[in-house]
């Protein structure tokens, strides 16, 4: 079953094994209407786990969740730091807005910027509340590069291609 990611647990909350999730969403809004998850206990495992009552919204870019068999700070203490899935179809009715990144590991492709002819590879994405940004190597220097919606003009996952046409001067900051 194809998987999307939508976030990472963060924090153990209190003593309850409530947990945060971080995620790069526009609202945190979407959370509420969750069924399960799965949690990426290991490299390609998917462990369902399923809300006990409706997550609360922290802010845009966090969500608290109690979750089922997690009752204690010490059961949490091994969700944190991992990836935390739903199935694409779930994602795609909760997330329409997310456009033509959501769930694709960019680490490895080559950002092709059309309006400066520049080019670099992504070395990995840095997720912070509401924006993605990518660490590129370019001259012998890291430079962050805003994975905006509006800046994407395509993307090839075959020839692993990031087509953007990116504000003039970014690659010299």
């Amino acid at each position: 079953m194809p998987y999307k990611k939508i976030g990472k647990i963060i924090q153990a909350q209190g003593i309850s094994g409530r947990v945060l999730l971080l995620h790069h969403f526009s609202s945190g809004k979407p959370f509420l209407k969750l069924k399960h998850i799965f949690v990426a206990l290991q490299e390609g495992s998917f462990i369902p786990f399923f809300p006990e009552q409706s997550p609360a919204v922290i802010d845009d870019g966090r969500v608290a969740l109690q979750l089922d068999d997690i009752h204690s700070e010490k059961d949490a203490q091994i969700l944190l730091g991992k990836n935390v899935f739903v199935e694409e179809e779930v994602f795609s009715k909760l997330f329409p807005e997310t456009g033509i990144l959501a769930g694709t590991e960019l680490s490895g492709f080559r950002i092709k910027d059309a309006n400066s002819g520049l080019s670099g590879i992504i070395e990995t994405v840095i997720e912070l509340p509401g924006q993605l940004m990518a660490s590129v190597h370019f001259r012998d220097k890291e430079i962050l590069i805003p994975l905006a919606e509006n800046f994407i003009r395509g993307m090839d996952p075959g020839k692993k291609i990031l087509e953007l046409a990116l504000p003039e001067g970014i690659w010299e900051l």
